[in-house]
């Protein structure tokens, strides 16, 4: 994933760490970061009914996420947030079947570089 995430921002990219479900990656100087969480939930309709609002509230007063945009092509439903807190960039909530996955990349220009993440993680699904 890791070069997945220097493919998409356009910037070498290691793993600076991980833990339960969650991968990190960041640039040597810190600038750039990309934040990678998965989970495989029980059932398809435990996944299809997250609701990435509730996440969404509990990471706003750090993040300000704004200006929600349903994206289409990318797993069975996908939702992209605007990151303009403390860190800027782009957030992107995706559901394929069983699987909940967020991404996150900071600082990001455009929606294109979380979007690329996303269907690359949801073709990694096996």
């Amino acid at each position: 994933m890791a070069a997945d995430a220097s493919s998409a921002t356009g910037a070498t990219m290691t793993s600076v760490g991980g833990a339960g479900g969650a991968c990190f990656y960041g640039t040597s100087d810190g600038k750039s970061t990309v934040l990678v969480f998965a989970q495989a939930l029980s059932d398809v309709s435990s996944a299809q009914a997250m609701q990435p609002e509730q996440a969404v509230a509990a990471l706003n007063s750090s993040y300000a996420i704004a200006d929600a945009k349903v994206v289409t092509g990318i797993g069975d439903k996908a939702l992209e947030y605007t990151l303009s807190g403390a860190a800027t960039g782009y957030v992107i909530f995706v559901v394929k079947s069983n699987v909940v996955i967020m991404i996150a990349v900071s600082p990001a220009a455009n929606p294109s570089v979380v979007e690329q993440l996303g269907r690359t993680a949801v073709g990694n699904l096996k």
